[in-house]
C-alpha cells in the first residue's frame, strides 16, 4: 500500500544523517506541512541551530516553512529540479543539455557554478528556453549548499536520500 510520508532528517556537522520525525499525511499541502513542522517546533526544533532546509520545491512545504522557519536558508533539491528541467528538453538534446546542467552543481565553488550556469544558459537558451528558465528561476536556492562545508555538499544538494530510504523499506 502506497502512503504519503512527510519526513525530516538532519545532516549533522560530521556528515551523518539522522531521521528526526515523519508523519503519514493525506497530501503535501501547506496545512499538512504546517501540522508536521509545528510538531517539530513544539518538540524543540525552534530553528536557532537549524542552518539549512533542503526542499523539493513543493509549494505546500515552501509556504509552511515561510511561517515556521522563515529565516532559515533553503537549498533546492537538484534531483527534483533537473526532473523538471528535462521535461522541457526534446529527447534529441537531453543527454548533452542535462550533462551541462549537472556540471553546474559539480563546480568547485559558487562563483564557478554561476559561470557554468551562464555558459549553459548561452548554449541552450535559444533551443530550450523553458528548460533554461526553469533552472534560472531557482538558481540561487540551488547553490545555497556552497556556503556549507565542502565535505557534505553531496548530501546537501538533494532530498533524494529520502526516496532511497523509502525504496529500501518496501
Amino acid at each position: 500500500v502506497k502512503k504519503l510520508v512527510l519526513l525530516a532528517y538532519a545532516i549533522k556537522l560530521d556528515g551523518k544523517r539522522e531521521v528526526i520525525d515523519y508523519r503519514v499525511a493525506k497530501s503535501e499541502s501547506e496545512a499538512d506541512w504546517m501540522v508536521f513542522l509545528n510538531g517539530l517546533y513544539r518538540r524543540g526544533l525552534t530553528g536557532e541551530q537549524l542552518q539549512l532546509v533542503i526542499v523539493d520545491g513543493g509549494r505546500g512545504l515552501q509556504a509552511a516553512l515561510d511561517m515556521i522557519y522563515p529565516h532559515v536558508r533553503r537549498q533546492r533539491c537538484w534531483v527534483h529540479k533537473l526532473r523538471n528541467v528535462v521535461k522541457n528538453v526534446p529527447v534529441r538534446y537531453r543527454l548533452e543539455c542535462m550533462k551541462g546542467a549537472r556540471s553546474i552543481y559539480l563546480a568547485a565553488n559558487k562563483k564557478a557554478a554561476i559561470q557554468r550556469f551562464k555558459e549553459w544558459q548561452r548554449r541552450w537558451t535559444t533551443l530550450v528556453p523553458k528548460a533554461v528558465d526553469c533552472l534560472e528561476k531557482d538558481l540561487e536556492e540551488l547553490l545555497t549548499f556552497f556556503q556549507e562545508d565542502p565535505k557534505i555538499w553531496i548530501k546537501l544538494r538533494t532530498t533524494n536520500m529520502i526516496e532511497r530510504l523509502f525504496r529500501e523499506i518496501r
